[in-house]
């Protein structure tokens, strides 16, 4: 039995552990102490040091400001015998075995009491559990607009290449695209009204207007759906179908935005919209299932 405490330090936190080995397990448990947050002797079958120079990941558009690396243990399931010798996993913690030392007591034991407690020591098979001990990386990327994410992961123990976890679905990712949420990804989704990159971990997702089909965010989509521009279709008067292409006995909305105009219409009982913005024209057909539901919402009295 032996109480692992630090030198240097006015008050240092003290615990029991186990040992056998003397000094070699007294700086085990503090190598343990500092893994797992008790003084447990440990295996250490494979390991990443923390001072290693790693291969991370990659935030596009972002600058790397800061990055603090932490050892982390998993259970080493694998059935190898071999280990790394404590004192230098205690190095790559950068954990001195010199400033481990027993506390100093004025209390001495009598000595059959010592050889008591030695022998049931002796008669005791210490457990050492097996670990690989990986890193667990946080960085902090900066935009050049002064907006920050935060980027975690992990290197397992052997390696030193490490990957973001994708927001949306799940995958290992070595280049990640910040969304307006900050949601890490692989694929982002840009607003066309106003713009911003959403992504499929956000509530707010873009979804396609249900008039003109354009990608529109859940900040700019109204609660029936459309778009900014869709919003303002009003119904084409007489004059201005016989002015334009829509004939008489047709039907048409029309509304403008900016370089944006929209067009719904019916010729010869036939339903489209047609959209106009700087990527250019687009005509498509309305389906007959949102048909009823657009109606409903520009004709509320009817």
């Amino acid at each position: 039995m032996c109480c692992a405490g630090t030198a240097g330090s006015p008050s240092p936190a003290r615990r029991w552990a186990t040992g056998v080995n003397g000094q070699d397990d007294l700086l085990n448990a503090v190598v343990g102490l500092s893994l797992t947050g008790r003084p447990t002797l440990l295996s250490v079958t494979a390991m990443t040091p923390p001072t290693l120079r790693l291969s991370g990941p990659v935030v596009g558009g972002a600058r790397l400001e800061s990055r603090d690396k932490v050892a982390y243990a998993e259970p080493d399931m694998s059935e190898t015998t071999d280990s790394i010798p404590v004192a230098d996993v205690a190095t790559a913690l950068r954990i001195p075995s010199s400033s481990v030392e027993v506390p100093p007591t004025s209390t001495v034991l009598p000595r059959t009491l010592q050889n008591f407690l030695q022998a049931k020591i002796n008669e005791r098979d210490v457990p050492r559990p097996p670990v690989r001990l990986g890193m667990q990386v946080r960085e902090t990327w900066r935009f050049p607009n002064g907006a920050a994410v935060a980027a975690e992961y992990r290197v397992p123990a052997g390696e030193t290449v490490g990957f973001l976890t994708d927001a949306v679905t799940g995958e290992p990712l070595r280049t990640a695209l910040a969304c307006r949420a900050l949601h890490l990804t692989a694929r982002l989704h840009v607003c066309t009204s106003c713009n911003t990159a959403t992504c499929g971990a956000c509530s707010d997702d873009v979804q396609p207007c249900l008039i003109c089909g354009t990608d529109t965010c859940g900040q700019c989509r109204t609660a029936d759906g459309r778009c900014p521009v869709c919003t303002g279709l009003r119904k084409v008067g007489l004059l201005g179908r016989l002015s334009g292409s829509v004939g008489r006995g047709n039907e048409a909305w029309a509304a403008n935005r900016g370089t944006v105009k929209v067009r719904l219409q019916r010729i010869d009982n036939v339903w489209s919209v047609e959209r106009t913005d700087h990527v250019g024209r687009s005509a498509t057909p309305v389906a007959d299932s949102q048909l009823a539901r657009i109606l409903a919402i520009l004709n509320p009295e009817s």
